[in-house]
């Protein structure tokens, strides 16, 4: 990718606002209504170094259809020569962090890599006597003094954790960062910081979990995409407790969003609400029957629980009075059909902000023209 990308360049910011109109007036299509957007800044995923000022451009132009939060890469931070009583050793130009922005376009959490993949066999997991299978993203020591400068400036810290080791490092790491106390006043805003994928968690992670109060964003579809791989790779037994939690988060008490980690694996909410309930793997395998979820508890992932953890409850993921009027009209109801059904529902309609923002049936014909 990096061979290509420095021979064509940067994207130009028109060229990226016309692809933030296509996507996201797909994304409407899909009943989404808001989205995060976790790539801002990272070598590899980024379309342009500026690729805030086309979130702009498109917002300005009418080509931003959906709420967009945008995550900063880590690597982007850098020291900074603040006041002594503020504490803030590293962070971005002008004390900017994790809340800037408005209801559209806002600054969500610093996106930190902790390691690989699963697959990849890059996942930092815990081997024999301590030792460390899989590798680190960076040295240890960087990463969680990356973690503990990002909380202390304000930021929400979403880490990319695939192994259970890597999820010791960001427990560690944020435990230090809590008992240092943030530098920014929140207004007693917690950080709720987040778990990205967690695809490996072990018993006594979950109870930290908890306790710390970190959301889990977990992609229900890996196991339909890549369970059947996992279970190959375990003689067909896989420690499905320790591979994709969902059940087992929730009744600890560890808040949990769902997501698609798109284009990874397909970003409709639906089947991944399906996924959420039958955990089955493209083959037809069950993976990890204890952990499924019912389908109330899957549509509040996609919904309440990405408010959440987007710190957006007061303001959508709900249907109540004074919120944002972000909706979606389904052709039947998720949590009463056949479990096989749900990703399969239709979307006919979806509104942001009180528009039919995607109305093909024109079910909001009066509510427009009036």
């Amino acid at each position: 990718m990096d061979l290509v990308k420095n021979h064509v360049g940067p994207s130009s910011l028109e060229r990226t606002a016309q692809a933030i109109d296509r996507a996201t007036a797909h994304y409407l299509t899909e009943g989404i209504t808001g989205f995060t957007d976790a790539g801002i800044g990272s070598p590899g995923i980024d379309h342009t170094p500026v690729e805030v000022a086309a979130y702009q451009l498109a917002r300005r132009t009418g080509r931003l259809h959906t709420r967009a939060q945008v995550m900063v890469f880590n690597g982007l931070f850098h020291a900074v020569a603040s006041h002594p009583d503020d504490g803030i050793l590293s962070g971005l130009d002008l004390g900017i962090h994790t809340g800037f922005g408005d209801d559209w376009l806002s600054l969500g959490a610093m996106k930190i890599w902790i390691d690989g993949s699963g697959l990849g066999h890059t996942a930092a997991t815990t081997g024999p006597n301590g030792t460390v299978r899989g590798s680190f993203d960076d040295d240890p020591a960087v990463l969680t003094r990356s973690i503990i400068d990002a909380h202390r400036a304000g930021w929400q810290v979403a880490a990319h954790a695939i192994g259970d080791a890597a999820v010791d490092l960001v427990l560690d790491a944020l435990e230090e960062a809590d008992r240092r106390g943030p530098s920014v006043p929140r207004g007693g805003i917690p950080p709720r910081h987040r778990l990205e994928h967690g695809v490996m968690f072990r018993p006594d992670q979950v109870g930290r979990l908890a306790r710390m109060g970190i959301t889990v964003v977990t992609q229900p579809l890996f196991i339909e995409d890549f369970g059947d791989l996992l279970l190959q790779g375990s003689g067909g037994r896989p420690e499905a407790g320790d591979y994709f939690r969902m059940r087992s988060l929730l009744a600890a008490g560890v808040p949990l969003a769902g997501s698609s980690d798109r284009p990874v694996s397909a970003g409709s909410p639906l089947r991944g609400i399906q996924a959420m309930v039958a955990r089955t793997t493209a083959d037809g395998a069950v993976f990890g029957a204890d952990e499924r979820l019912s389908a109330h508890e899957a549509l509040a992932s996609y919904t309440a629980g990405g408010a959440r953890a987007a710190h957006g409850e007061d303001h959508w993921g709900t249907l109540a009075p004074r919120r944002l009027a972000d909706l979606v009209v389904l052709g039947d109801d998720p949590t009463s059909v056949a479990v096989d059904r749900i990703g399969s529902i239709q979307v006919l309609a979806t509104v942001v902000g009180g528009r039919a923002a995607h109305d093909p049936a024109r079910l909001f014909a009066e509510a427009d023209d009036a």
